[in-house]
């Protein structure tokens, strides 16, 4: 198996098994979800670890313009999915928008989606 398949396998598994939690017991997916939660802090340095090796082995079959579509894919299929809550996610938006620190939280965000955009822009061009 690749790594490539294994990444899809995680999806895969993590995709089935928590619609067949929220379908028998949706409050343990809740409780699941706020466990992980619990620490944001290593939930941050943890995905940031993991996108880098996942994108690591994604730029050894596929380029940086590829990983874009896809993630253009996951963007749509995601909207998609949350739309059924979109006052909910406008008013999150609107909350969020209202911290006066919103830069000083999302600046490690705005530097890497910056720089990979860049990036895939300057392959494109």
């Amino acid at each position: 198996m690749t790594p490539i398949e294994l990444f899809a396998l995680i999806v895969v598994a993590i995709s089935l098994i928590k619609i067949f939690v929220i379908l028998v017991n949706p409050n343990k997916w809740i409780d699941f979800v706020e466990t992980v939660w619990k620490n944001p802090a290593m939930v941050f340095v943890a995905s940031l670890i993991l996108a880098a090796v996942v994108l690591y082995y994604l730029l050894q079959v596929i380029s940086i313009v590829e990983v874009f579509a896809v993630i253009l894919f996951v963007i749509l299929l995601s909207a998609s999915t949350i739309s059924v809550y979109s006052r909910d996610f406008v008013a999150f938006g609107r909350r969020m928008l209202r911290d006066k620190r919103i830069i000083n939280k999302f600046w490690p965000a705005i530097i890497i989606w910056s720089l990979l955009s860049l990036w895939a822009l300057s392959s494109i061009f």
